[in-house]
């Protein structure tokens, strides 16, 4: 089996598609992802697509490299998080720390059941409570805490998303403009405005 996992690391560490790219909904990353890598069991090696990874040793602008596919613009984790012994878990890193904002939400399903918690965290650079904001975002996404997925030995799973806020909104503007297509253009003629689309013209 550890054969079989070698392989296919390094067939996913090969494989550059052109136009792929990995972007699961909230309720993908909760539902399968993260219910899944808890539950244990399944086939799929999850390190492939997700690594887990001590999040919190190492600062946001250090973790590109340590993701799946480095050329996205956001960066997907399973953190491991011992709530037996920390309860509430330290969000410190080598030159800052990572701030709650705002209230937890939930992820909801198709039939609208709550699935999972998203919290969003925003980076500081520094110590608190002088710390200075940065542009650096986290989801972290956890199951609910009466989900039966969650594991009996108090060694909980989280999903933690990372991305610049910036870069993040420019991707995302990118993705959601309509491709350019030629018979798609407005046509200014004599003071009037007519839409040219499929080859039929509409005023």
């Amino acid at each position: 089996m550890e054969e079989i996992y070698n392989d296919e690391a390094m067939q996913w560490e090969s494989m550059v598609i052109p136009g792929f790219r990995f972007y699961p909904t909230e309720e993908e990353l909760v539902g399968f992802y993260l219910m899944k890598r808890v539950e244990g069991g399944h086939q799929l090696n999850f390190d492939l697509i997700i690594p887990t990874l001590d999040l919190y040793q190492y600062d946001p602008w250090e973790l590109q490299g340590l993701a799946t596919d480095a050329r996205e613009r956001q960066w997907f984790f399973f953190v491991p998080r011992d709530t037996k012994k920390f309860p509430r878990p330290s969000r410190l890193t080598k030159s800052g720390y990572w701030k709650a904002t705002g209230s937890d939400r939930a992820v909801r399903n198709e039939q609208l059941q709550c699935i999972g918690v998203k919290k969003i965290l925003v980076f500081y650079k520094g110590r608190a409570p002088f710390g200075q904001r940065m542009e650096w975002i986290m989801n972290e996404y956890r199951l609910p805490e009466l989900s039966s997925s969650l594991p009996k030995n108090n060694v909980d799973m989280v999903l933690c998303r990372i991305y610049r806020k910036s870069a993040s909104q420019k991707s995302m503007e990118e993705r959601i403009k309509p491709d350019r297509v030629e018979n798609e253009k407005l046509v200014v003629s004599v003071g009037h405005e007519y839409h040219t689309v499929n080859g039929t013209s509409y005023q």
